[in-house]
């Protein structure tokens, strides 16, 4: 859930900005270090106020609280019981990475580069190539010598060479782009 909110407050922020807002996030649920994690049932007990107050905006609140929703009770959906079973860190661990994106983008507020992030960085998930990072684009612009950035399918044609391998060489991309 850490990750995921992090995520969320950190979209279309710099750094330092986002830094601040997500530190003064875990303050508001009474969780200001690592040995106290933020959990989305501390997260669903916060003030809309409070949260607002931290510097969020009222869409990534929605988003939050979403995700706050989503992994402490399930949600709702089509199947015969009408509700999914909430996510956990161990059901997104066991899950492939096809279908730990399927999930994760049915979540408001998560789009494809926040999956890749987390799979990267949380799931620690060997061969993700993250298509819509700017850095990444850059990299294999300077690194194969291209006028312009790639497209996406020109970077999956590049990066299948790179298999099963792509999250480091990403890493490398970010690199060249420095």
């Amino acid at each position: 859930f850490r990750s995921l909110a992090r995520a969320i407050v950190f979209q279309q922020l710099n750094g330092a900005a986002a830094a601040t807002i997500f530190g003064r996030v875990r303050s508001a649920v009474g969780a200001e270090d690592d040995e106290t994690a933020m959990t989305p049932e501390a997260f669903a007990r916060a003030k809309d106020e409070d949260l607002r107050a931290c510097g969020l905006s009222a869409r990534k609140l929605e988003y939050l609280r979403g995700l706050a929703a989503r992994f402490s009770s399930g949600d709702d959906d089509d199947d015969d019981d009408g509700r999914r079973p909430a996510l956990t860190d161990d059901a997104l661990e066991a899950m492939s990475d096809e279908k730990t994106t399927a999930t994760l983008l049915e979540l408001k507020g998560i789009g494809e580069w926040s999956v890749h992030m987390f799979q990267m960085f949380y799931l620690n998930r060997p061969d993700v190539l993250p298509v819509k990072d700017f850095g990444v684009r850059q990299g294999m612009m300077i690194a194969y010598g291209l006028r312009d950035p790639p497209k996406e399918e020109k970077m999956r044609e590049i990066a299948a060479s790179w298999a099963p391998y792509k999250t480091l060489a990403s890493m490398y991309m970010w690199a060249a782009a420095d």
